[in-house]
């Protein structure tokens, strides 16, 4: 009997909810490209862990840095001020990633968490100081956005968990347990962060969007 993995479903209702914000605002949005992003992620996962299809692990660690900057992105796109030319160089994370795939691949145990703990840190202090530093978000929603952008950050951070985890569960032998932790850190976050995402409480002003 054919079986569905918990990231193929993951990415399913990811990839639903990303289709259903670019349908809301007539065209892609950041949010809606994170969204994108983190389904694909799944999928990938999905594609190396479970089917085992081949150069699928090559490919995770580049599209897994892609989420961190997307995030922080999508907070200051929906929350704090609009983006500029400026944020293209958050695209120097993947393609510094994908260096380091081809050059040092061990690097990436050290650099793949890094970059998910900083901009995790990143949301987490900006949207910890409240309504406030919000000035895009609508002020019916009061507090909420913010909180909403404190659980996504602390997903980032837990999702640089899993890779220490993969790595404790190498060194101790326990190689069977990755799978388990990929689903329950990665694709847990992934699924968080979709979820939390897709709240109509991130949706910015019109005014400040004009």
């Amino acid at each position: 009997m054919p079986s569905l993995p918990i990231p193929v479903f993951v990415a399913l209702v990811l990839a639903f909810a990303c289709l259903r914000v670019w349908r809301e605002h007539a065209r892609a949005s950041t949010l809606g490209l994170l969204l994108g992003v983190c389904a694909l992620q799944s999928l990938i996962i999905a594609l190396a862990q479970h089917y085992g299809v081949p150069g699928m692990r090559l490919v995770q660690p580049v599209t897994a840095s892609l989420i961190p900057p997307l995030a922080w992105l999508a907070y200051q796109a929906t929350a704090v001020r609009g983006l500029g030319r400026r944020d293209l160089l958050h695209g120097l994370v993947p393609l510094t990633v994908l260096a380091a795939l081809l050059v040092a691949p061990a690097s990436l145990d050290l650099l793949l968490p890094t970059v998910f703990v900083g901009y995790g840190a990143a949301v987490l202090v900006r949207a910890a100081r409240g309504a406030d530093a919000q000035p895009r978000a609508l002020l019916a929603n009061g507090n909420i956005p913010a909180r909403i952008w404190l659980v996504i950050g602390a997903a980032l951070i837990l999702s640089a968990l899993s890779d220490a985890l993969i790595l404790g569960a190498q060194i101790a032998g326990r190689g069977e347990l990755q799978p388990w932790i990929v689903t329950v850190f990665s694709v847990g976050n992934l699924f968080l962060i979709g979820v939390f995402g897709l709240s109509p409480h991130l949706r910015g002003s019109p005014e400040a969007a004009a």
